[in-house]
């Protein structure tokens, strides 16, 4: 189905498709229940935040945006770590512990100051990895967020992050054999982009 997508929208031009690859989420009733990365861009993009512009991590690529974090254990803009080496791009990395605060974590991009020409059918998207060392269970659910918008007069609407798709746990794979498997990493984030339609909220 994805095959056949991508060729309606590229050779036939049948724009409608590329919804399927902006938010993997509005195809999951026609796909296999399984995990799916999504990485969709193209020319309209306008990028905020890329955290490669200046070593001042409240403010947006984007001149004129801030960003702002509270009730965070961390927040720190570094280079991606993957399984051998650092990754070529940058990131910022947030931690938290909801047992040691009574207030919600919180990770804001401020655009009040900035002029963007936006309409109900744009997207807000970000690409986000979990970096957390965990097993997988089954039985516990996947982490999820809430993803919230206002505009200039102070209206407020969220969405899970489920909405779309879950945050993946880091992925785990052995390239070597033992006994080396033991001395070196077996586990990277995997960034996935969500794609939140304005209309949506």
């Amino acid at each position: 189905m994805l095959v056949s997508s991508f060729l309606e929208a590229t050779l036939k031009q049948k724009t409608e498709y590329r919804r399927i690859f902006q938010d993997i989420g509005y195809a999951k009733d026609w796909l296999p229940d399984t995990m799916y990365i999504s990485d969709y861009w193209d020319g309209n993009t306008v990028m905020v935040a890329n955290f490669d512009e200046d070593i001042d991590f409240s403010t947006t690529t984007l001149k004129g945006g801030r960003l702002t974090g509270k009730a965070l254990k961390a927040w720190i803009e570094e280079k991606v770590k993957m399984k051998y080496v650092d990754g070529l791009h940058r990131a910022v990395r947030l931690d938290w512990d909801r047992a040691t605060t009574n207030k919600v974590p919180n990770y804001g991009v401020l655009l009040s100051d900035i002029e963007i020409d936006t309409k109900g059918s744009d997207y807000i998207v970000f690409s986000m990895a979990d970096r957390e060392e965990k097993k997988l269970d089954a039985k516990k659910p996947l982490l999820d967020l809430s993803v919230q918008v206002e505009d200039r007069s102070g209206n407020i609407a969220s969405l899970p992050l489920s909405s779309v798709t879950f945050l993946l746990p880091m992925l785990e794979g052995d390239i070597v054999k033992w006994p080396f498997t033991s001395l070196l990493p077996t586990k990277e984030p995997i960034f996935q982009n969500f794609a939140f339609q304005l209309d949506e909220f």
